[in-house]
């Protein structure tokens, strides 16, 4: 199995636009309905007695594989006709570059902590294979996700567990549900948009295409830098080492 080269990730960065809650410019702090917790992206600063309260933004960020060629751009080709077919609307899929997530979303005044432990583990861990063979789906009460499908070695499982093993030295670092080892591995194809009426209609459409069938090395790290709908590769890191951790 061939591995890619460097040259064949889409690392450019794309502009960022847009803000969470323009409206708290013009909403009083002490007003009973802004619930300022229910926003990612922006939080309270209580600091100072006798202050109203300050709204900062914080920058949110993620741990993801990006995937190389020809699997990206099946992933992209796959999710814009979707998209097109379908009509679909929500957060633009098409920004968010082709991946696979390792660590789900955090917040981070600087990040250049959690890139030095990226960049450390890179040149410590070994690029091990996994696969994407097919298609599965996720679905639950109003949540339908489509992806191809992602099968690990142990090797990869490993390599993840170290990765998550060095981000949890910090005390900050935020925890989803989903950050873990045995993670079900996927990349998705098609979520924003979907619903219990389209669903099966898109379910069949995708399954009407060629299936996904790439042996590839899990042989890079990328941290990503999330503005809204806009999601940018903040820094990339190969993955160099002879062992894991």
């Amino acid at each position: 199995m061939n591995r890619p080269s460097t040259n064949s990730y889409d690392l450019s960065p794309v502009d960022p636009t847009g803000n969470c809650l323009i409206a708290v410019l013009f909403v009083p702090f002490d007003h009973p309905l802004l619930d300022y917790s229910r926003c990612r992206y922006w939080r309270r600063d209580l600091s100072g007695k006798g202050k109203k309260p300050k709204v900062t933004q914080a920058d949110e960020y993620a741990v993801i594989y990006l995937l190389p060629e020809p699997a990206r751009s099946y992933q992209l080709d796959l999710r814009l006709q979707v998209e097109n077919a379908f009509g679909l609307t929500g957060r633009p899929q098409s920004k968010t570059p082709p991946h696979i997530t390792l660590k789900y979303p955090f917040e981070a005044d600087d990040p250049a902590e959690v890139e030095q432990a990226l960049e450390e583990f890179a040149a410590s861990a070994s690029p091990a294979p996994w696969v994407i063979r097919g298609f599965n789906h996720f679905t639950g009460p109003d949540y339908y996700v489509i992806f191809m499908e992602v099968i690990p070695t142990p090797a990869v499982r490993a390599a993840h567990a170290a990765l998550l093993e060095r981000l949890r030295r910090f005390p900050g670092m935020q925890w989803d549900q989903f950050d873990g080892a045995d993670l079900h591995y996927h990349a998705t194809i098609s979520y924003s948009g979907l619903t219990d009426a389209n669903f099966a209609a898109v379910w069949s459409f995708i399954n009407s295409r060629q299936a996904p069938d790439f042996d590839l090395y899990f042989d890079n790290l990328a941290l990503l830098k999330i503005n809204g709908d806009i999601h940018i590769v903040y820094k990339a890191f190969e993955l160099t080492g002879g062992a894991n951790g």
